[in-house]
């Protein structure tokens, strides 16, 4: 081959190389260009389907805020159909509140110039309207004349007590109650007068009657009963004899509850209603209220205290002129405890213990005139010895002056 051969094929060879290269630049080109399409496209795609859901969603928030509106709308309308339901409910309580206050204002007013009480009004359920203070007076007074004079008796078993309310002074303070009533619906207030008339009329009005008692002679009235119940328990209790302590031993009993009597004595008189006495006719009837009780221990420091005492001679004084009669001394002639053992047996019922008794060493008989230094008085007088009568006296009444 020739030189010239060579230089061709190397050209072609060169070309081709060439072309190759142009070739693959050319693929790389058509790749990278299709890759920019494909990225693009995307892109476009991803804007078309934001655009899409932008439009979704400003359809929605469209359908969202018409369907607010609507609502709001019928709320609105709600309110206002409920305000002016309210307006005219208001209206017309207004109204009626208004009617009423005119005619109980009216109502209160007229009532403050009549002279008799409110409708409704009572006493110890005595029915007082309508009149004036003075016959309300006579109509209560009435009343509580029948309920005082009401007897009572008072029952344990057997034994009966009479009772009164005279014993006890109790009465009832009639004036103030019946002032109460009268006041009623006659304030300053109009507006106090119309409620106060208006529940007295429709409800009632009960006025509340003070009461009074003797409560000294109430109390002196059940320690009396206390004392004479039969079965009462007894007391332990001692008495001298000569030089003997004789004490006696307690027996088991009841007790009155004085307390209990009492309230139940003050209630029965209080809960009395004249139109039931008069139609019954009865006394009352009270069961004396009683509880067991045993008898307290013997109390020998006690009973030792109340009898020691020292002998105390006579003595006088001269203004006022007053003679002291000696007393003996007193004392156990045992010693307390010995004194103790002796009652500790619960089977006796008395028990005896020894007393040591000192005499005073001055009577009355010692002093003798010197209690009288000076005459205090004389008198003489003459007397036949033969008026056995008057000779007789006169020597009986020497006798007792006699020393």
């Amino acid at each position: 081959m020739s030189s010239k051969d060579e230089i061709i094929d190397n050209s072609d060879e060169n070309n081709k190389d060439k072309n190759n290269e142009i070739s693959n630049l050319d693929n790389k080109e058509t790749v990278e260009n299709s890759e920019k399409k494909e990225v693009k496209l995307q892109k476009i795609e991803n804007k078309d389907e934001k655009k899409e859901e932008i439009k979704k969603e400003t359809k929605e928030e469209s359908k969202v805020e018409s369907n607010q509106s609507i609502d709001e709308i019928e709320s609105e309308l709600k309110d206002k159909r409920n305000y002016n339901k309210k307006l005219w409910i208001f209206i017309l309580i207004l109204s009626i509140s208004f009617i009423i206050s005119l005619f109980s204002t009216i109502f209160a007013l007229l009532n403050l110039g009549k002279n008799t009480i409110a409708k409704g009004v009572c006493i110890r359920g005595i029915d007082i309207s309508n009149l004036t203070i003075e016959e309300a007076t006579n109509k209560i007074n009435e009343a509580i004349n029948i309920e005082l004079m009401l007897g009572m008796q008072l029952v344990y078993n057997d034994y009966k007590a009479e009772f009164d309310t005279s014993q006890i002074d109790y009465s009832y303070n009639v004036q103030k109650a019946i002032k109460n009533a009268y006041n009623i619906g006659k304030s300053e207030n109009i507006l106090v007068n119309n409620y106060d008339l208006i529940k007295s009329a429709f409800y009632g009005k009960e006025i509340e009657m003070e009461s009074s008692y003797n409560k000294e002679a109430l109390n002196d009235f059940i320690e009396d009963i206390s004392s004479k119940i039969p079965g009462l328990v007894v007391q332990a209790s001692y008495y001298i004899e000569d030089d003997k302590l004789i004490i006696e031993k307690g027996l088991s009993g009841i007790n009155v509850k004085k307390e209990e009597l009492k309230n139940e004595i003050l209630d029965s008189i209080e809960k009395r209603n004249a139109l039931k006495i008069l139609n019954n006719h009865e006394e009352q009837i009270i069961n004396i209220p009683v509880e067991n009780a045993e008898p307290e221990p013997i109390d020998l420091n006690n009973i030792y205290n109340e009898i020691y005492k020292e002998p105390q001679d006579a003595y006088y004084i001269v203004e006022p002129f007053q003679i002291f009669k000696e007393q003996a001394g007193i004392d156990f002639a045992i010693s307390m405890d010995e004194a103790k053992k002796i009652i500790l047996d619960e089977s006796k019922n008395e028990y005896v213990i020894p007393l040591k008794i000192t005499p005073a060493q001055k009577t009355v008989d010692d002093i003798g005139t010197e209690a009288f230094p000076y005459l205090i008085s004389s008198f003489s007088t003459k007397y036949d010895a033969s008026n056995i009568n008057r000779s007789g006296n006169l020597k009986i009444a020497a006798k007792k002056i006699n020393g």
